[in-house]
């Protein structure tokens, strides 16, 4: 610390230079929150908002359980629009914990396929429907 002449100036410079360096830190972790989800499984991403929530408290800035909860819910992709609206509606928060089993399952019920109905494009179901009034002249009317 050249040029310095007392401790106190010394202990001020490397507090303002570490005190700039944590911000500047802390500007770069809360970036990732920012990031979508992407094409990453719910787990994962759980994963990535966890690792980067530890590292804001590991430097000193912590987040409240309210600031967690809508770091997680304002990455997720528009799949999970009524999801967030429902979660956002409860009066009572959630845990932390109630949201990543809720969105577990929401994820599980995005991959399920859809069903198709089955019954309405078999032939039976055409014959069950069908009706001699539907005929005319060797032609079928809907």
């Amino acid at each position: 610390m050249v040029g310095l002449q007392s401790v106190s100036q010394i202990w001020h410079t490397l507090h303002t230079h570490f005190t700039s360096n944590t911000r500047a830190q802390i500007k770069k972790i809360c970036l990732r929150l920012k990031t979508p989800k992407q094409d990453h499984s719910i787990s994962a991403y759980l994963l990535e908002i966890k690792t980067t929530i530890d590292s804001l408290a590991a430097i000193g800035a912590p987040m409240s359980i309210e600031d967690q909860v809508e770091a997680i819910l304002n990455g997720l992709s528009e799949d999970y629009d009524h999801f967030v609206a429902s979660i956002m509606s409860r009066l009572e928060p959630y845990t932390i914990n109630e949201i990543e089993a809720l969105l577990l399952a929401q994820e599980e019920r995005l991959a399920k396929p859809r069903s198709v109905d089955l019954l309405s494009y078999s032939p039976v179901a055409a014959v069950a429907t069908w009706h001699p009034s539907h005929a005319r002249n060797g032609k079928l009317n809907h």
